[in-house]
């Protein structure tokens, strides 16, 4: 089963973690006092470029910052750039599960996203990604073998 599809992301990638308790749940909620692991955008970048060289070994890939975060409540996305190999509508498939939010286009609305993985000990936690878009530069059409 794939972990794009169902939002599930393994936390045993995760090298540097921050924890923190989930405030703004209501007490009669079953996720209330969840565990949040939050993945920094620098953690991220490492994230997307390890799936990105797994799924696509024969294909040069550039992951960079747009802008230099400063503070977790800025707006923060990731470029990914390259000149031929996958189309675009395949690395965005790849790469979605790491933005933090979710652009409707038929109202223009940013809705928040959640993420969730299992612990190594068996435990829900919600992943929260530094990283609201992902932006990637590439081929319209795949490239030819």
């Amino acid at each position: 089963m794939s972990h794009a599809k169902t939002g599930f992301v393994p936390v045993l990638h995760f090298r540097k973690r921050q924890k923190r308790e989930v405030s703004n749940l209501s007490p009669e909620s079953s996720m209330a006092g969840m565990e949040t692991v939050i993945v920094s955008a620098e953690e991220t970048i490492e994230m997307v470029s390890d799936t990105l060289q797994k799924r696509y070994p024969s294909t040069v890939f550039a992951v960079r910052l747009e802008d230099t975060v400063e503070h977790m409540d800025d707006i923060c996305g990731l470029d990914v750039i390259w000149i031929d190999g996958p189309s675009r509508d395949r690395v965005e498939d790849l790469v979605e599960r790491f933005q933090g939010v979710k652009w409707d286009p038929a109202t223009g609305a940013l809705k928040s996203r959640s993420h969730y993985a299992v612990t190594p000990e068996g435990n829900l936690v919600r992943v929260v990604f530094n990283v609201d878009y992902i932006f990637c530069d590439g081929p319209m059409l795949a490239a030819s073998p």
